[in-house]
């Protein structure tokens, strides 16, 4: 085990680097979730707790729930709970099934989710199960995020996702079926040569049809470095 600075903020987080930390879509994702503090925010799937950890720190909310099911991640969190002395965050330590009790219907602001990209029968299982449940909707299945977060979220409330590109009409599909409007997306590609690989998308609960494009995302310069953007996003507009 091993402790990490939260980027951009005064905390820390708790991460075994032999098996899952946190990558930068967790950064990217963080950041563009658009929230407001005093608000209520659920992070479903949350890993090492580093998405609703870094959004807690950067906007002051009211209450942070992060959902996770493995034992080992757990943990990880309740570790990095504790040496953050936060009072404000919760673990539930439970499959997203078992949580619809813990939260009445339409009393949340914000859901983010950085979720497993992969179909269960596309690709080839990795026989460890931190791997599996991580990167294979094993658990956790975009149309669970959509039902729990139209039930859950007040009326105009916000699900901010991050998707592997093959994934784009399945989001873009579902989320209306569960009367979830995709509002705002960004492209991220490796660099500006290279085709976008992720998504970021906002959908809101009962909004009205009008997509924004924010302007893409790319990851690293030519020569490897890091964008200036990816800089700020990481460090803040001093870096």
């Amino acid at each position: 085990m091993e402790k990490h600075f939260i980027p951009n903020t005064n905390g820390v987080i708790f991460a075994n680097k032999n098996k899952f930390s946190f990558s930068i879509d967790s950064i990217l994702l963080s950041h563009f979730a658009n929230v407001k503090k005093d608000k209520i925010l659920i992070d479903i799937g949350a890993g090492t707790g580093i998405i609703g950890l870094r959004i807690n720190f950067l906007n002051s909310l009211k209450a942070v729930y992060l959902i996770e099911i493995q034992d080992e991640n757990a943990k990880l969190i309740d570790y990095s709970i504790s040496e953050n002395n936060l009072k404000n965050v919760n673990l539930l330590h439970k499959d997203l099934k078992l949580c619809y009790e813990d939260f009445e219907n339409s009393s949340v602001d914000y859901i983010v989710s950085n979720p497993p990209y992969k179909k269960i029968n596309t690709g080839i299982l990795n026989e460890d199960e931190n791997f599996l449940i991580s990167r294979y909707e094993y658990c956790l299945k975009l149309e669970n995020i959509l039902d729990f977060s139209y039930k859950k979220l007040k009326s105009n409330g916000k699900v901010f996702l991050i998707y592997s590109m093959e994934r784009l009409v399945d989001v873009l599909s579902e989320s209306r079926k569960f009367k979830l409007e995709p509002k705002r997306i960004q492209f991220i590609s490796t660099n500006v040569d290279k085709k976008p690989h992720l998504f970021i998308i906002e959908l809101v609960k009962n909004g009205n049809s009008n997509l924004f494009v924010e302007d893409n995302l790319y990851i690293y310069e030519k020569n490897g470095d890091y964008t200036d953007k990816i800089k700020e996003i990481y460090y803040g507009k001093n870096f």
